[in-house]
C-alpha cells in the first residue's frame, strides 16, 4: 500500500476495519452500516436499502477511486455518517498486493 496526500493506493484489494464506540454517557451503538461509493456519492440520497450491515470489516475491490461511508446509529436513533480516505484500487498495475486498515472512532460532541 502507498499513501499520498491522504489517498490510499492498493493493488486488487483494500480491507477496512471499522471500530465504533460511544462516549461514556452515551446510549451505546445500536448498529453500524456501510456503503462503498465514490467521491461523487451524495449520502443524503441513499436509501435504507443502499446501506449494508457492517459485521467487522469491508473489502473493496472496485478498480478506481472508492470511499467507504460508515453510518453509526445509537440506541436512541441518532445517526452519524463518516467516510474513509480515498482508496484507489489499481487492478491492472504491478504494485505489491496488500490491505489498508482505517479506524473510525465516534467521539462526543463538544459541550
Amino acid at each position: 500500500d502507498q499513501k499520498l496526500d491522504g489517498t490510499v493506493y492498493c493493488k486488487d484489494l483494500a480491507t477496512v476495519t471499522v471500530i465504533t464506540e460511544d462516549n461514556e454517557n452515551g446510549s451505546g451503538v445500536e448498529k453500524v452500516e456501510y456503503y462503498v461509493g465514490d467521491t461523487e456519492t451524495d449520502v443524503n440520497s441513499l436509501t435504507d436499502d443502499d446501506w449494508k450491515l457492517l459485521q467487522e470489516s469491508v473489502s473493496v475491490t472496485n478498480s478506481g477511486e472508492n470511499l467507504i461511508y460508515v453510518k453509526a446509529t445509537d440506541k436512541v436513533g441518532n445517526e452519524k455518517i463518516v467516510n474513509s480516505s480515498v482508496i484507489v484500487i489499481y487492478n491492472e498495475t504491478a504494485v505489491e498486493e496488500g490491505s489498508q486498515t482505517l479506524n473510525f472512532t465516534k467521539t462526543p460532541a463538544p459541550k
